[in-house]
């Protein structure tokens, strides 16, 4: 019976330490679908941050806060240099890193 209760002693300690792994540094990314658009165009806005638990986009004439669906769209409805951002919280929560790109409109 001893022996039974040190196992899973053991087995509970190895598990509880698993799930405090230490993520490595946060980093926010994304990418576009296409670095030079036409109006009307959808554009898809590739999220590849990591180590994340949370972000938020900023998207001329829209804002987006969204921890469900990673990747977002932006269709432009004028030409000229389109400011995009995305926000990303560390898994933690103490921590942001944010990364701005400007989309090409003609």
């Amino acid at each position: 019976m001893k022996g039974f209760f040190l196992g899973l002693s053991i087995i509970a300690i190895i598990g509880f330490s698993a799930c405090n792994k230490k993520a490595g540094p946060l980093k926010a990314c994304f990418t576009f679908s296409k670095n030079t658009a036409k109006v009307n165009d959808t554009i898809y806005l590739l999220n590849c941050s990591e180590n994340y638990s949370k972000f938020k986009w900023s998207i001329p004439n829209a804002f987006s806060f969204d921890t469900i669906n990673k990747h977002n769209f932006y269709v432009p409805t004028s030409t000229g240099d389109k400011y995009i951002y995305l926000l990303a919280w560390s898994i933690d929560g103490t921590d942001t890193n944010g990364v701005a790109k400007i989309l090409t409109v003609k």
